[in-house]
């Protein structure tokens, strides 16, 4: 969130109209966004829901305005949707498996992609220093140090690092194998139940058995 304020002041530009310029444009990136809804070209049923009751955790939370309606094609987070309009450093982007896939080569390749450099390996290696306090945090990365984050399942290199997303979403980026596994899912989107979604209770809510899956059918 932070960062993403960061950026605006020293550059003048909105976070989306910074990202867009400077690395979704050049890197030929056409379904990664903010606020995709105010982009004429979508449609709400080109999103997954992720919640069935807006914010309201089946209607045990309350607020002035609170969403009620399913959440579909706008940011979920209450910080990023009530208070910064949907556009946040730490939540509200959009994007798809292709684009994800650019994106996640560029970590693996060290800030660069073809022709283009991002960053560079010493910024990388600062993203991926392990906070002293806890070694599972790097810069927007968990990572894999100690191995006791379950998610990154039975296999995955003590090097690497990933990204959850509250609605369900996990990118685990295996730089030993120059492996990445982006798994998509909208386990909020399921009956809340004594403080529980129900999409939770599934494998692919858990993460970390796919995650294992993987590195097992690539025989890894």
């Amino acid at each position: 969130m932070l960062l993403g304020l960061v950026v605006e002041h020293i550059t003048g530009l909105s976070l989306d109209q910074y990202v867009k310029r400077n690395i979704y444009q050049p890197l030929g990136l056409t379904h990664t966004l903010f606020n995709p809804m105010y982009n004429t070209s979508y449609q709400k049923s080109d999103f997954a829901a992720t919640e069935i009751n807006g914010n309201t955790r089946n209607h045990s939370i309350n607020f002035p305005n609170v969403r009620t309606h399913v959440l579909q094609g706008e940011a979920h987070d209450e910080k990023s949707f009530y208070s910064m309009n949907g556009l946040s450093g730490h939540a509200g982007l959009f994007s798809n498996l292709n684009d994800m896939m650019i994106l996640t080569q560029i970590m693996l390749n060290k800030g660069q992609y073809g022709n283009l450099t991002f960053w560079s390996q010493k910024v990388q290696d600062l993203f991926l220093t392990p906070y002293p306090y806890d070694v599972t945090f790097g810069l927007g990365w968990r990572l894999n140090r100690n191995k006791s984050l379950p998610w990154f399942g039975l296999y995955t290199f003590d090097q690497a690092f990933d990204h959850e997303g509250w609605t369900g979403t996990c990118t685990v980026i295996d730089p030993k194998y120059s492996i990445a596994i982006i798994l998509l899912t909208n386990k909020r989107h399921s009956l809340y139940i004594n403080g529980t979604f129900d999409g939770e209770k599934f494998e692919t809510g858990k993460y970390g058995k796919i995650m294992t899956l993987v590195y097992e059918a690539l025989g890894v």
